[in-house]
């Protein structure tokens, strides 16, 4: 037994200085939540494909997240009903809210199905059991009795929380019934078989071939498959949700495409025979061939680099220098014992990241609906407005006198600060930006720099209430759950 199981372990699990290894095994498999579940969904839609273990743990996260938005719902409408009781109606209702429209109807039909066919099998049970007492020795699970795929009882762990809900005669504000596990069960089913289904379909148009070969499915090809559909994309932006480690969906405006240009042919000056042959001698290979000197259109080859940036999941910023600065950070402004762990610091800049580029993104649309085609520094400031209208400027913070000049933010912390103005061209590259001023790349160092201001600051109070010393992962999650975003890695 290693030093891990020996953490598992309570006081009623060791018996005379012996640990019981059995105990373990279930806690083990309990905490993997709907992992196993999520790839059997995926043999009965693709039964040929496979899944990768990061698009795997994605989707069991989006799956925990999305039951504990619609419980949490379920249990405020219990406060304008006056019960203490979760049943399948207030889960619907709760489903209904959060859903958009045609999605909803759908996953309400999916999950009726399905509960009726659990009260179905429920009666005829009880009638068997007491016609025949052997029938009590053989355990169904609930999942069997509804059809389903998905575990409602670990459904249930989700539903009942020990503040305020309580189990099956336990005690709590809330209780919470068999009923709603399997509705809420067969929701996160048909979701989990929609994303795949969509997912599945990008990866055919990406590869025709697709139905012969063994293939995995990458986080990269369920963000493809979240925005092909209109429901799926409405609802990860509804509720907040942001998929990082798979880079954006490809999206290039018309606007910045390059025009071919007609040209009238003109006519070639007269030259004398003896300066044709010198010139043709010039262009000519080893071989004899001539060469055609050829020249793209001024736009060309930036669009080539933006399709290839929007095609790739890779991270653009570079990893120690970010990591070096969060600690600094950390460190001078907030909590002096605090570390990061290697885990939480890989979040934290995949996050910076893809909100850096959505920031971008939204300030070139700006630029697009103005009729220019150069991105400035005041349609950033709007677009950093629309997506971050809580984000603190930290005008009366100290480091604000650091901000007025990058050159003095970099002598601070003794080392170059990310980013570099290569990684924020690339970035601005695969927002689908064409051309920018000088302007911008100093406000997307002050951008970056609040955003990790923001970050260690929320990490530093859940730490300090906690009585930790070590963001976690799930710590920097809880401090974005608080601000209404959902990280799904």
């Amino acid at each position: 037994m290693n030093s891990e199981q020996l953490t598992n372990t309570n006081e009623g699990e060791i018996n005379n200085g012996e640990i019981d290894e059995t105990k373990i095994i279930r806690k083990k498999q309990k905490s993997q939540g709907y992992r196993k579940y999520i790839y059997d969904v995926l043999k009965s839609v693709y039964p040929k494909l496979g899944l990768m273990e990061h698009t795997r743990s994605s989707l069991n996260m989006f799956s925990k997240n999305m039951a504990s938005i619609i419980s949490d719902l379920a249990r405020k409408n219990l406060l304008y009903t006056g019960r203490n009781t979760l049943s399948p109606k207030d889960i619907q209702i709760a489903m209904l809210l959060v859903f958009p429209r045609d999605l909803g109807l759908q996953a309400k039909s999916f999950a009726t199905k399905h509960f009726t066919e659990f009260n179905t099998s429920m009666y005829h049970r009880s009638i068997q059991e007491k016609e025949d007492s052997d029938a009590r020795k053989k355990p169904i699970s609930h999942s069997s009795l509804a059809g389903l795929i998905f575990p409602v009882k670990r459904t249930l762990d989700i539903i009942r929380v020990k503040e305020l809900v309580g189990g099956s005669g336990g005690s709590g504000l809330y209780r919470a019934g068999e009923g709603a596990g399997v509705y809420l069960a067969a929701v996160l089913e048909y979701l989990v078989r929609e994303i795949l289904a969509a997912a599945g379909r990008e990866m055919a148009n990406l590869d025709a071939n697709i139905k012969n070969k063994k293939v995995l499915i990458k986080p990269r090809h369920l963000l493809l498959g979240i925005n092909s559909t209109n429901d799926l994309r409405l609802l990860f932006k509804m509720n907040g949700f942001v998929i990082i480690n798979s880079g954006i969906n490809p999206n290039i405006l018309k606007e910045i495409l390059v025009k071919k240009r007609v040209t009238k042919r003109k006519k070639s000056p007269k030259v004398s025979p003896d300066k044709e042959e010198e010139e043709e001698m010039e262009e000519k290979d080893e071989s004899g061939e001539v060469k055609k000197k050829h020249r793209f259109l001024p736009g060309t080859v930036t669009l080539r680099v933006i399709r290839k940036l929007q095609k790739s999941d890779d991270s653009i910023l570079s990893k120690s220098p970010l990591n070096s600065f969060i600690r600094f950070i950390m460190e001078r402004y907030y909590y002096d014992d605090a570390h990061f762990s290697a885990e939480t610091l890989d979040i934290m800049r995949e996050y910076i990241e893809i909100q850096t580029i959505n920031v971008l993104r939204s300030a070139n649309d700006i630029t697009i609906v103005n009729k220019r085609l150069k991105m400035k520094s005041g349609d950033f400031n709007f677009a950093r407005l629309i997506h971050f209208r809580d984000l603190p400027s930290f005008e009366g913070h100290i480091m604000m006198k650091v901000y007025q000049t990058v050159d003095k933010v970099r002598s601070l912390a003794d080392k170059k600060l990310p980013p570099t103005k290569p990684e924020i061209r690339r970035m601005s590259l695969r927002a689908g930006c064409k051309y920018q001023t000088k302007e911008m790349n100093e406000m997307v160092y002050i951008f970056i720099n609040d955003l990790v201001n923001q970050i260690c600051m929320d990490a530093s109070n859940i730490i300090i209430l906690n009585k930790l010393k070590t963001v976690r992962p799930k710590d920097f999650l809880q401090a974005l759950r608080a601000r209404g975003i959902y990280l799904i890695y």
